[in-house]
C-alpha cells in the first residue's frame, strides 16, 4: 500500500495542489502522476501564464483560483505540507 493509501485508511483527506510549473503535471500530454487516493487541484492562473487552458488539464484535476486555494488550505484540510 502507498503512503497515500495508508493515510486514507486512517481517515485522512488528501489533496494535491499544483502551482507554478507543477501545473504541467496535470496536462493530458504529460499525465497526472498522482495517487488515486488524493484529490488534485490546479491553479488556473498558473495554467494561463504557461499558455494553457483549463481544458488542457486532465478530468481528474479541478482548476481553482486563488480564493479557492486559500479556502482549501485554511478550511478543508487539517495539515498543509509545501514542497518547493
Amino acid at each position: 500500500m502507498t503512503l497515500a493509501g495508508h493515510l486514507r485508511a486512517q481517515g485522512q483527506e488528501l489533496g494535491i495542489c499544483l502551482l507554478q510549473d507543477a501545473v504541467l503535471m496535470a496536462c493530458r500530454q504529460i499525465g497526472p502522476g498522482r495517487p488515486e487516493e488524493a484529490a488534485l487541484f490546479v491553479l488556473g492562473e498558473d495554467l494561463r501564464l504557461r499558455g494553457l487552458r483549463e481544458a488542457d488539464a486532465t478530468r481528474a484535476a479541478k482548476v481553482v483560483d486563488h480564493a479557492e486555494l486559500v479556502d482549501l488550505i485554511l478550511t478543508r484540510y487539517e495539515r498543509v505540507i509545501g514542497i518547493f
